[in-house]
């Protein structure tokens, strides 16, 4: 059921839209567009959960679970036990009920915290399919360093944990 028009009416706006000129993120100034492809992924939700875990000096110290993204959407915080923190979004409601943590958590709080080593902050977003991690990428400036959505509570713990000397 895959739209190849579609696609390439959204690749060709891709390929037009200066990110650097919309965000303003200066690591994207200079970077040359590309389209590549990748190999389709699905988890056992259905769908691909991605894990963004938020790293701080770099440790680890939340992991947003971003589910059904092309559905309902979901966000789900949770420490690194895995144990839920509350609502973390103003704006993307968390799950009916508690995820199942991953099978291959412990490695991915193990590879986000190699992957972070070095930074005052940057987010580290995996994917685990069934029980194999897979890298997404780092992200030094979520939604652009503007993220208005964020809960009051989540802001807070992180404004506390954060250090910037």
């Amino acid at each position: 059921d895959f739209d190849f028009a579609e696609a390439k009416k959204m690749l060709e706006r891709g390929m037009r839209r200066n990110q650097f000129c919309l965000s303003r993120e200066w690591p994207y100034k200079n970077v040359p567009r590309k389209v590549f492809a990748e190999e389709y992924m699905e988890d056992d939700s259905g769908s691909l959960r991605d894990y963004k875990f938020y790293c701080i000096n770099g440790a680890p110290q939340f992991v947003l679970v971003v589910s059904d993204r092309f559905g309902d959407h979901h966000y789900d915080g949770y420490d690194m036990d895995f144990n839920p923190i509350g609502r973390v979004s103003n704006v993307v409601d968390p799950s009916d009920k508690p995820l199942a943590k991953p099978p291959a958590f412990k490695e991915m709080v193990g590879i986000a915290k190699r992957l972070s080593t070095g930074f005052k902050f940057v987010r580290i977003d995996l994917y685990e399919i069934r029980g194999r991690v897979y890298f997404g990428e780092y992200t030094f400036y979520p939604a652009s360093g503007l993220n208005n959505r964020n809960s009051d509570e989540w802001d807070l713990e992180f404004g506390k944990r954060l250090n910037v000397e």
